[in-house]
């Protein structure tokens, strides 16, 4: 059997409220804990994050600022692109990118810049587009890097 790499944790709202209440030193730590988690809930990523914070555990980004990546055509926006032209720009069948955000508190924690040829064929077209960790690929040494190749 293979090892688990990830595995999920049901925990409600109340045992959360509950742990973080007997973190928080003050006469007020039910109203701020409440507070907290009624505004947490509310993100994306709040409440993932408050319990592995509550447990220690940070959040962490696999790839950083500048990183040069591959990501799957399925996870951009292709109703604006030319799919055959586009083509020619990818790299073993994926679109080639840069990451130039990284923001722990989104879902789609990365943003990356990548070039395409719009559907009325113009020259490639340089686009920032959100995207989820499990999407990217880091582009491997294979590669040979070409300043032509990255969007601008």
């Amino acid at each position: 059997m293979a090892k688990k790499e990830k595995f999920d944790i049901r925990v409600t709202t109340e045992e959360l409220r509950l742990n973080l209440q007997k973190i928080i030193k003050s006469e007020f730590s039910s109203l701020v804990a409440s507070v907290l988690i009624d505004n947490l809930s509310e993100t994306e990523v709040g409440l993932e994050q408050l319990y592995k914070a509550i447990s220690g555990m940070g959040p962490l980004a696999k790839f950083k600022i500048f990183d040069k990546v591959l990501v799957d055509m399925g996870h951009l926006p292709s109703w604006r692109l030319d799919k055959e032209k586009t083509n020619a720009l990818l790299f073993k069948g994926k679109m080639k990118a840069e990451i130039t955000e990284v923001n722990l508190q989104r879902k789609s924690v990365y943003m990356l810049r990548y070039s395409y040829i719009d559907s009325s064929g113009s020259e490639a077209i340089s686009e920032t587009w959100p995207v989820e960790e499990h999407a990217l690929e880091l582009l491997s040494d294979d590669f040979i890097d070409d300043d032509n190749f990255w969007p601008k």
